[in-house]
């Protein structure tokens, strides 16, 4: 679910992008939005070096982000669960 929406956040160089177009939106808000703005382009710097040089650190978050993906999926399917049979028996059986 996460990743079929916001799959381009795996990619090094789409995040980088992505973190660029956050800074240039921050960007219009003044001083505040400048420092902000000023932060996202170092954070993507930063980001992207991270991933680029340290190839275990991509694996290991992409582990995480199927673990969390997984997880969310669980809660999902027992609450759908949880709601169809009280739907179906009625509320409070």
């Amino acid at each position: 679910m996460i990743a079929s929406n916001f799959g381009f956040l795996f990619n090094s160089v789409l995040r980088f992008i992505f973190y660029l177009l956050l800074g240039t939106i921050t960007w219009t808000y003044g001083l505040m939005g400048k420092l902000v703005a000023g932060a996202l382009v170092l954070v993507a710097c930063y980001n992207t070096f991270i991933i680029c040089k340290y190839p275990a650190y991509k694996k290991m978050k992409e582990e995480i982000a199927d673990k969390a993906e997984k997880k969310v999926n669980a809660k999902i399917q027992k609450e759908m669960q949880k709601q169809v049979l009280s739907s179906v028996m009625g509320p409070g059986k």
